[in-house]
């Protein structure tokens, strides 16, 4: 049903619907697995697997474009945005600050991420045989492949993540700037 539905509002990328896991991590495993399966089926290995999170629908066709080509180029592209607020670690008393980081030295990160295929894969089952779990797909390139660089595609502050019911105001201004573009 969902792949009709997809298919019916133009989406025509969509080759399949796959069930998500417990955790974020595992849905990417069952995703993964089903790109395995392709694999199999046609012999066919896609230059790069990119890996998106629903809760983030504004990301432009430009960029996915863009970061699957910087993908298959570099190994690795993850799009990220300069943080505008101050970020400090927890000291240690939780109750107060520690220190502050250098934000000109930081990026947070968004989706979608993007990874040759066989690098993703095998950064997935090394995590999964070491039982280790990551806020991101990065993560686990950068764990278990440390000597792969990651590029970095900046996009603007349009890509939020939808969350909290405070995110849904903000998204609806997006939309609103968003769909009156060419």
């Amino acid at each position: 049903l969902l792949k009709e539905m997809a298919a019916s509002a133009g989406f025509s990328k969509v080759k399949a619907v796959i069930e998500g896991g417990r955790e974020r991590q595992d849905s990417v495993n069952n995703c993964i697995k089903a790109v395995e399966r392709e694999i199999r089926s046609t012999g066919s290995i896609p230059d790069a697997i990119l890996v998106h999170d629903g809760a983030r629908p504004f990301i432009q066709p430009t960029e996915i474009d863009e970061i699957s080509r910087l993908s298959a180029e570099y190994g690795a592209c993850v799009p990220a945005t300069k943080p505008k607020d101050t970020i400090k670690y927890i000291g240690a008393d939780p109750g107060f600050f520690g220190e502050t980081l250098e934000r000109n030295r930081l990026l947070q990160v968004q989706t979608p991420q993007g990874f040759r295929s066989p690098l993703l894969i095998q950064a997935h089952e090394q995590a999964q045989l070491e039982e280790w779990y990551a806020t991101d797909d990065a993560a686990l390139v950068e764990r278990f492949f440390p000597e792969q660089q990651i590029k970095v595609f900046e996009t603007g502050y349009h890509n939020i993540k939808i969350t909290t019911p405070e995110d849904i105001p903000i998204a609806e201004a997006i939309f609103g700037q968003l769909s009156t573009l060419p």
